[in-house]
């Protein structure tokens, strides 16, 4: 025998004696400690413990052992293949792992029965039968023996763990033999493995209440919290989708202990009746930590912990996604909070009233709105740049003069320009929006493009970088389609916010473009200056500013010292309105006329003003920025000149289609001439008083007054003209702009037909009325009367009945009175019939006749 081999054999005599001395002291202090149920979770633990070392001890038994080697390899080698069949079905389905568990509880159960019959000094023993008591009763061993039996969660929690691990070191301590303890200890090796992947699942119905003894969160179980919020989510980052954390808010006065909590997640669903995975984040015995009152608490990945300085991590192999739930628990399970979040409302498990979706999370993170819980997932969060908070940030209170712009809508903008020859005035009206809060943290800004895509630019725009101006406006010099006032030669402030119901506007005078295009586009919208992301949506509107501003000429005016002869114009326009006040130039303006059936060109034309001295200045020339040049003026329509663009007439907004300098404002004692392209005066008006409530108007006709000027004759045109003071009537403002036409008679219109009696059956007399057409003069128009008893036979009037026609006078009510109508000489025979005579007006000029009306007896 070899040196080598005695020593070997010496080494297995020592592990052999060295595994038996240990295997009886352990076996010997176990069966003295279950005495005791008061030492039974202690003295079971300790066992598992050594078991551990002598497992150890065993295994190199296993392989020293020479008279036992090929019995225990072939014990071990069908307990491995038995344990191997077992991983393999565990791992290709859970459902298989739980009823190997559920075999291995069997066999612990009949090992300790085998026990509790076969050892004498364990019949009695309190502790085994309490053991075989709580398999006999465990909701696994019930669900073997009864498979109708409903175990709503499958999964193992380590508390579950802990009780098995008990369970299965009583059974190798109460085994007989060695072989018994070899083979119950691979039984328990493999009940361990099987478990020990669902370590950390949840499953609170097979805590035994063996573990209640030593169960750490016991005492916090009793406690009355008050309420902790999820308060930020962040989970997606473009570079890096590991990127997650999750932040808690303490909206209470007290400081709050965090210990035996717990922070659960559900996987998102896959369809809409199925149950979702659950993942404990972090559960009760690893969650430890303190907020402070109206301060965070952040819980991070552990990839991520160091990054975010986290005061908590969970398991890197753990993620946050899409269509997830977080729940926030305490220690007795209770739910404090929970948000269901994702792009799919049929995805997610859970969700207070209505979960938080968006399509879009990337590089953003989930926020609280000002830190409150109103119970709705919806409506308490949106989207911001991710600021993640731990337990040494600063406390922060709820703003109390928090609004949520998103909510609110600004309504219609309208832009106006208004302009004159010394300024042009930019306006912006806008409607304020209900409030029960006002603050000074919340203002305008503006966005102005040539882009009619202004919003979905300005969206962009707003998502990135930008630079804001002490008075809140964008200053954005980078995108050429965008503008500041600044650009405009504005030096004024953007309005400041109201939330009254109230009308709120902005003026500010603006002297260049930012470029040759006439058109642009505004959007206003309400920006929260202590939070950038808080804002409404954009309100938008359109101007056009005049062309002078925007690609400006020299100005150039020419002044006339005194009046030009008037002449006989070929054609004419008329001034057909004024309106004068005193002491100042608002609402002031000047309307024209054309009464021709032709268009009109005025190019070449100007309009003077002579003051009281008589005095004349320009008005409106071909020199000036604002020019008849290329204006067309229709048939029947009306040109609205003013010192501003727009006219505030009767609570209705007029726009105006010239507008002259504001040095041009009308006077008492002022004069206007309107002069043609050869100097010709065509019009001309005076007035020695100005009315503030009323404006000069021309008549319509002669007969117009101020009573019927909006009634009987509200159709007609303002074309009365007999170069007198007279043509014109003080009535209510109404300027007309060239959108406005209004025909004037041309030919005579027939007004009436009156028969009198004359208390004879053979005498009539017969009152006809009629307007006249207008005409530039009255010179050489003459009527004829005519008579007929047929349709196409008429006669002279002249001898048969008395009557005096008037003179001709254009755009005038007239009237004849025929008396003495002999109807018997108006015919041959007996009878005659009223019904069949008809009489006819007939007007010449020159000899010539221009118009004809017939009157008949209704």
């Amino acid at each position: 025998m070899t040196k080598e081999l005695i020593t070997k054999i010496i080494i297995v005599i020592l592990l052999i004696v060295n595994i038996n001395v240990f295997y009886f002291i352990f076996r010997n202090n176990a069966i003295k400690n279950f005495s005791s149920n008061d030492n039974l979770i202690a003295s079971l633990i300790d066992a598992e413990s050594y078991f551990s070392t002598v497992s150890s001890n065993f295994t190199n038994y296993q392989k020293l052992s020479l008279d036992k080697q090929k019995e225990d390899n072939e014990n071990n080698l069908s307990n491995k293949k038995y344990l191997a069949n077992n991983k393999t079905r565990y791992n290709t389905n859970q459902e298989q792992s739980l009823d190997s568990g559920l075999f291995y509880f069997e066999e612990i159960r009949k090992n300790l029965l085998i026990n509790k019959q076969s050892s004498n000094f364990l019949q009695n023993n309190q502790s085994l039968n309490a053991n075989i008591d709580f398999i006999n009763q465990s909701q696994f061993f019930n669900k073997a023996n009864n498979p109708s039996a409903e175990i709503t969660n499958l999964q193992f929690s380590s508390s579950s763990v802990k009780a098995i691990n008990i369970l299965s070191s009583s059974v190798i301590i109460n085994s007989s033999s060695d072989n018994n303890f070899q083979n119950n200890y691979y039984n328990y090796a493999f009940l361990k493995a099987t478990i020990s992947a669902q370590d950390d699942k949840k499953n609170d119905n097979i805590v035994s209440s063996l573990s209640h003894k030593n169960d750490i969160c016991e005492a916090y179980k009793s406690k009355n919290y008050p309420k902790i919020l999820i308060s930020e989510i962040k989970f997606e980052a473009k570079d890096n989708p590991d990127d997650e954390y999750i932040e808690l808010y303490n909206p209470t006065d007290i400081e709050i202990d965090l210990t035996c909590w717990s922070l659960e997640k559900y996987a998102s669903k896959q369809d809409s009746n199925s149950l979702p995975n659950v993942t404990i984040l972090l559960p009760a015995s690893k969650f430890n930590g303190v907020i402070r009152p109206y301060s965070f608490f952040l819980i991070t990945s552990s990839s991520t912990k160091e990054k975010y300085k986290g005061d908590l991590a969970y398991a890197q192999s753990y993620s946050l996604a899409k269509n997830n739930t977080i729940i926030l628990k305490k220690p007795n399970g209770e739910v404090v909070d929970l948000i269901g979040y994702g792009d799919n409302k049929e995805k997610i498990y859970q969700y207070e009233a209505n979960p938080f979706l968006s399509q879009n999370f990337y590089n953003k993170s989930i926020q609280r709105k000002n830190l409150q819980d109103s119970g709705n997932n919806s409506e308490d969060f949106w989207l911001k740049d991710p600021n993640p908070e731990n337990s040494t940030f600063p406390i922060r209170k709820p703003r109390e003069d928090f609004i949520d712009l998103s909510k609110i809508n600004l309504g219609q903008l309208q832009v106006f320009i208004i302009t004159n020859e010394e300024k042009t005035l930019l306006k912006l009206v806008l409607n304020s929006q209900p409030s029960n809060i006002f603050s000074s943290n919340y203002v305008y800004n503006l966005l102005i493009a040539t882009s009619a895509n202004i919003m979905r630019i300005g969206e962009n725009q707003l998502n990135t970088t930008m630079n804001v101006s002490t008075n809140g406006d964008l200053l954005d010099k980078n995108i050429s389609v965008y503008s500041h006032l600044e650009d405009f030669g504005s030096t004024s402030s953007l309005l400041l916010s109201k939330f009254d119901f109230s009308t709120t506007a902005f003026e500010t005078i603006i002297t260049k473009c930012p470029s040759t295009s006439t058109l642009y586009y505004f959007a206003i919208y309400l920006q929260d200056l202590l939070d950038k992301e808080n804002r409404t949506s954009f309100a938008i509107a359109s101007t056009t500013l005049p062309e002078h501003l925007c690609n400006p000429e020299a100005e150039e005016k020419i002044t006339f010292t005194s009046t030009t002869t008037s002449a006989t114009a070929t054609v004419k326009i008329l001034i057909s309105e004024v309106r004068v006040i005193e002491g100042t130039s608002t609402n002031e303006y000047i309307e024209l006329y054309n009464p021709n059936n032709t268009p009109i060109n005025l190019a070449g034309w100007k309009l003077l003003k002579y003051n009281s001295e008589n005095k004349a200045s320009t008005i409106i020339s071909d020199r000036t920025k604002s020019k008849f040049k290329d204006i067309t003026l229709q048939p029947f329509s009306y040109l609205l000149l003013a010192n501003t663009s727009t006219l505030l007439i009767n609570g209705k907004n007029i726009n105006v289609d010239l507008i002259y300098a504001l040095s041009n404002d009308l006077a008492k004692n002022n004069s206007l001439a309107l002069v043609n392209d050869k100097d010709v005066i065509v019009d001309q008006f005076s007035w020695d008083r100005a009315s503030d409530h009323k404006s000069y108007s021309r008549k319509k006709i002669d007969v117009t007054s101020e009573d019927n000027y909006f009634t009987d004759f509200t159709d007609l045109g303002n074309a009365y003209d007999t170069n007198n003071i007279s043509d014109f009537i003080l009535v209510d403002p109404n300027p007309q702009n060239s959108s406005i036409s209004k025909p004037i008679p041309l030919d005579i219109i027939m007004s009436n037909y009156e028969l009198e009696n004359n208390n004879s059956e053979a005498l009539l007399n017969i009152i006809l009325s009629w307007i006249t057409p207008f005409v530039y003069d009255n010179a050489n128009y003459e009527y004829r009367l005519f008579f007929a008893t047929s349709a196409d036979n008429f006669y002279s009037l002249d001898g048969k009945a008395s009557f005096v026609l008037p003179q001709f006078q254009a755009l005038s009510l007239q009237k004849v009175k025929i008396t003495n109508l002999n109807i018997n000489s108006l015919i041959s025979g007996d009878s005659f019939d009223i019904a069949e005579l008809k009489l006819k007006l007939e007007l010449y000029k020159n000899n010539n006749k221009i118009s004809e009306i017939i009157y008949r007896k209704n």
